[in-house]
């Protein structure tokens, strides 16, 4: 092939490409978004609670029945308290929880109530392998509990544990300024009603 017919290939594929538009490269940013909703109350499991063993029920009933008289203390005592675990409902996280305490009944000459001589405590629960961990955050007597407020950051990453019992005394206890129920108190029924909300987040 000679060099006349080979410059008259060249400048028609030249021209060709020449002649091609080549696509225009463009792009596009699509948002991707998602809302994962609150709690937006909370779930109450009760459970009676005898030497460690835990005995769910189904009643909001947190009877102590007629105390025993620990004469080596001398005090009155029960032999079990009562658990509820609350977790979160409707939505992830945790909600907000207020409690109210009040007490509704004493006998006559009462000096104190059972809002002074029951107690109050609230632990973050968290499980690992089929294990509950219980890591206690405060306790104080049922009445120092009126009005307590417990946030979400309180439980992150666990549920909430509330233990409601009789005054014991023992130092090792957080009871805040709960005492126990001697001889000096009026024998009888003492009532009281907690009143725990979850509200959502």
């Amino acid at each position: 092939m000679n060099l006349k017919k080979l410059g008259i290939i060249a400048l028609s594929i030249a021209m060709a490409i020449g002649g091609y538009k080549f696509a225009d490269a463009n792009s596009e940013v699509f948002t991707v978004s998602a809302t994962v909703p609150g709690a937006t109350g909370g779930s109450f499991a009760v459970s009676k609670v005898t030497a460690g063993v835990f005995t769910s029920q189904a009643s909001n009933n947190l009877a102590f029945g007629t105390l025993t008289f620990d004469a080596t203390n001398n005090i009155f005592v029960s032999a079990y308290y009562f658990a509820i675990d609350i977790a979160g409902t409707g939505g992830a996280g945790f909600p907000n929880i207020s409690i109210a305490y009040a007490d509704t009944g004493s006998p006559t000459g009462a000096v104190a109530g059972l809002g002074d001589r029951g107690t109050l405590s609230y632990s973050k629960m968290t499980q690992s392998g089929g294990v509950d961990t219980e890591t206690a955050i405060d306790g104080m007597s049922l009445g120092e509990a009126n009005n307590l407020t417990i946030s979400p950051s309180a439980v992150a990453g666990g549920w909430l544990r509330i233990n409601i019992g009789i005054a014991t005394g023992d130092p090792s206890l957080s009871e805040g300024s709960a005492v126990p129920f001697t001889a000096a108190d009026a024998p009888g029924a003492y009532t009281g009603t907690v009143t725990i909300t979850a509200t959502g987040v």
